[in-house]
């Protein structure tokens, strides 16, 4: 959504003849290739607005696939969470094995309006300026705080986070991403940014272990 028109037209070409021609060449070319795209922005909306062609839009939106925010999935930060504080200790030599109550409710309550890159970089900051094994509320930014003053959330976060083998973690944030995907393995390679091989490939070995 961010293309400028005038490239809009050039892609929508290709997307419909498979076709193009070389910058300075009157030879055609035929190509045979598969567009995988993605945005932060609503298209629709952008189509509204004039900044985004409906014909292209249409040619595009063939099987879309909507990773919704983290603040929409606050059952997963416990997970995503305990993933990046073992490995963000591992990476600096650092000890950090689990969150305090008070620091996971933190996490469970905030917005995320970075999504993941806004709770990795937390994390990281959390391990680099700190020395312990808890994370505790003082060590996160203030403004989760202050914003997560409003009535608390009573869903359950684990705050023991045991130390596991990263391909034990990987097998569970797989499987479950399946089952959540209701067993399309395709659809659950995508939201996980993983091709659907490499899943089906990991699947064979751990049923071979």
């Amino acid at each position: 959504c961010d293309m400028h028109l005038d490239l809009q037209a050039k892609l929508l070409r290709i997307v419909q003849t498979g076709t193009f021609q070389r910058v300075g060449s009157n030879k055609t070319r035929s190509v045979d290739v598969r567009f995988v795209c993605a945005t932060n922005k609503t298209p629709m909306e952008e189509v509204r607005n004039g900044r985004f062609r409906e014909d292209l839009y249409y040619r595009l939106h063939v099987i879309p696939l909507t990773m919704p925010a983290l603040r929409d999935r606050a059952s997963d930060i416990p997970l995503i969470a305990a993933h990046f504080l073992d490995r963000f200790s591992r990476e600096e030599g650092k000890f950090f094995c689990r969150f305090s109550p008070q620091a996971a409710e933190l996490l469970q309550h905030y917005n995320w309006p970075g999504n993941v890159r806004e709770l990795m970089n937390i994390l990281r900051n959390v391990v680099v300026l700190n020395t312990a094994e808890t994370v505790e509320p003082k060590m996160l930014p203030p403004e989760l705080d202050a914003v997560c003053s409003r009535v608390p959330d009573t869903r359950p976060f684990e705050t023991e986070l045991p130390i596991r083998p990263m391909h034990e973690m990987e097998q569970e944030i797989i499987e479950n991403a399946i089952a959540r995907c209701g067993g399309n393995i395709a659809r659950a390679a995508g939201l996980l940014g993983m091709s659907p091989s490499t899943i089906y490939r990991k699947r064979l070995s751990w049923e071979s272990d």
